[in-house]
């Protein structure tokens, strides 16, 4: 009778510890978590921040930047972890938490030639550890050298001026002639007309020569016809 009691406890203890990992693992909720997680390529910036020293007193504390850019997880997550592998290095690797970024990230230096990030998405926790809960792609186009002209480092925020912006099929032509819209837009109306007058002042003048060569034209006939009478 006791050996059955204690089966019984056992099996009643083993069952409840099962119920109890199941009930604190959902797998459908980590699919749906996995599913609205973006990965966002940007530059990797040195960070000035705030904080108290040992003394209570407010001091600069500035985090450098250690990479060209980083692909960050967003949002941030604890339940999910990244499993990443480059086209250029093909190596394994795991995403990081970063106290920087406050989220998981994974960081590379300069390329000259697209990469393509392979990201396996993972759980984590009891229950439901290391379940693949989703893969995706990221390409990342070549350093975009526009970055080092004095044009972007004026104007760091514009779209063309961006680490992750793919100039590789525009010519150096297209490029000046974007940056060249891009001054135009900003620039004050006195600006704008003064650089319309630059650009198109044939336009501007071809009408008034004409009208110019027809009246001294008229003015020579009619000089002319008072001379003759």
């Amino acid at each position: 009778m006791k050996k059955l009691k204690a089966i019984i406890i056992i099996i009643t203890l083993m069952f409840l510890f099962i119920v109890k990992i199941n009930a604190e693992c959902d797998i459908d909720e980590l699919k749906k978590a996995a599913n609205s997680v973006t990965i966002k390529v940007f530059e990797d910036k040195s960070v000035v921040t705030m904080e108290k020293d040992s003394d209570g007193n407010l001091v600069e504390n500035t985090k450098d930047a250690e990479y060209a850019y980083v692909l960050a997880a967003s949002p941030y997550n604890p339940d999910l972890e990244y499993v990443v592998i480059d086209s250029e290095y093909e190596e394994t690797e795991m995403f990081k938490y970063s106290e920087k970024y406050q989220t998981q990230i994974k960081g590379s230096d300069i390329h000259y030639e697209t990469k393509v990030y392979k990201i396996d998405i993972y759980s984590v926790g009891e229950g439901c550890n290391r379940v693949l809960l989703r893969t995706l792609t990221v390409e990342v186009p070549p350093f975009n050298e526009l970055m080092l002209s004095d044009f972007c480092l004026s104007n760091p925020d514009e779209r063309i001026c961006q680490i992750n912006y793919d100039n590789s099929d525009k010519t150096y032509e297209e490029l000046e002639e974007e940056i060249a819209k891009i001054k135009e837009s900003k620039a004050s109306i006195p600006s704008k007309m003064l650089n319309s007058l630059k650009r198109y002042w044939y336009v501007v003048l071809l009408p008034l020569i004409i009208i110019s060569i027809y009246y001294i034209i008229r003015i020579n006939n009619y000089k002319r016809k008072v001379e003759e009478e």
